[in-house]
């Protein structure tokens, strides 16, 4: 069921980006068993933007999200070619992969009371996406995703109770985490 709109929600920012994202993560793909291109999970948490009622930044930072944590693109990349707004968004949302993997997901869950609005959309989209993979993947969820997923839905709970679309994605992430455990 389509609708039409006079000017475009999304422009050729949005499509210079998906193209950006899919050469950064060429060579990744997903783990668990299907082994997906990696930009698979870039559109999904894309599209959860957008269906959460993101803007075009945030869903070109929802694509971007890994590219400096994981491929080690520059932030001045991001900001020459999709501006400030999409940069700060990505890196509010980057691990300090230097860091050991358990003070940067403690790090993580700690700056979330900090996000900005655009951030915490795009962290939850991923967030759920990723839970969503491991229902499906069950083997890769255990006992350190399960804490690090119930720390970081106490604070996503903080946030999201004016934005009922966010509030409804927190709540799947929940049930997921229920069924896995």
């Amino acid at each position: 069921m389509a609708n039409f709109t006079d000017s475009p929600i999304l422009t050729n920012r949005f499509s210079e980006a998906l193209v950006f994202a899919h050469q950064a993560h060429l060579h990744q793909v997903r783990k668990g068993g299907t082994k997906a291109p990696y930009i698979s999970h870039l559109l999904a948490v894309a599209s959860l933007v957008l269906e959460a009622g993101g803007n075009e930044d945030e869903a070109i930072a929802a694509l971007l999200h890994d590219a400096i944590e994981d491929v080690q693109v520059e932030p001045r990349l991001i900001i020459e070619k999709f501006g400030e707004n999409v940069c700060k968004i990505v890196q509010e949302l980057s691990e300090d992969k230097a860091l050991p993997k358990k003070e940067r997901k403690s790090r993580y869950i700690e700056s979330v009371c900090c996000f900005s609005n655009s951030a915490i959309r795009v962290s939850i989209a991923d967030k759920l996406h990723n839970i969503r993979c491991y229902s499906q993947s069950p083997e890769l969820w255990g006992k350190e995703q399960y804490e690090f997923y119930k720390d970081l839905l106490f604070n996503y709970e903080q946030f999201v109770v004016s934005n009922e679309l966010l509030e409804n994605q927190v709540i799947e992430i929940g049930l997921l985490m229920e069924q896995l455990s």
